[in-house]
């Protein structure tokens, strides 16, 4: 991995984790806090978008909605799990479940072959998440048995959306920037009918 791109990871990194204490933060106004950030992305992203003269085809429309229904997916399930469990169990359980099965997915249904050293840096990240998230998954058993359960569940819808993503913009190689927009602007019109529901949420997230 080159300098600039360990570099990006790491910043996303800490955008995400700052993410996801907002939406910890959020409660059950989960929905609503997604929703004002897919229209603020898709309102901030549109000129970028435009200015790149992206080639739009029916096959990009589809694969994108297909990937907004499983970001979507996981938004739900990991706000779910922090509504009833705690952040220090769900998201590290989550973030180390993920990569896990992405991996393994990877390897077994994509043909990707990491060297051993990828391999044991995985294994080292997984394992580290996992110790974090709360002494192993007996000591999770034993007092955050939803916590756990979510948390198995929003890793696996990870791995679902980083696997799917990266066959995206790849192998169809779809513009990223694009990809990204129309993901959010899917999501946010998906939500819309949430929002109108619920306009005294929304404003108190906001």
């Amino acid at each position: 991995m080159s300098p600039t791109a360990l570099a990006l990871v790491v910043a996303a990194a800490f955008c995400h984790a700052g993410w996801n204490l907002a939406a910890k933060r959020a409660g059950n106004g989960g929905p609503a806090l997604l929703w004002l950030a897919t229209l603020a992305t898709s309102v901030l992203y549109l000129p970028v978008v435009l200015l790149s003269r992206p080639r739009v085809t029916w096959l990009v429309v589809g694969v994108t909605v297909v990937s907004a229904v499983l970001h979507l997916g996981y938004f739900l399930l990991l706000q779910r799990g922090y509504a009833i469990g705690d952040l220090s169990v769900v998201y590290p359980l989550a973030r180390g479940t993920g990569p896990l099965l992405s991996v393994a997915v990877a390897v077994l249904l994509l043909g990707e072959r990491p060297g051993w050293l990828a391999l044991t840096g995985a294994a080292a990240v997984i394992g580290g998440i996992l110790i974090v998230s709360g002494g192993g998954l007996g000591s999770a058993q034993r007092h955050h048995r939803k916590s756990l359960a979510f948390g198995i569940a929003t890793g696996a819808a990870i791995a679902a959306y980083t696997v799917f993503d990266a066959h995206a913009v790849s192998a169809l190689a779809i513009a990223p920037v694009l990809f990204d927009w129309g993901n959010n602007t899917a999501r946010m019109l998906l939500l819309t009918p949430y929002a109108v529901k619920n306009l005294d949420r929304v404003r108190q997230v906001w």
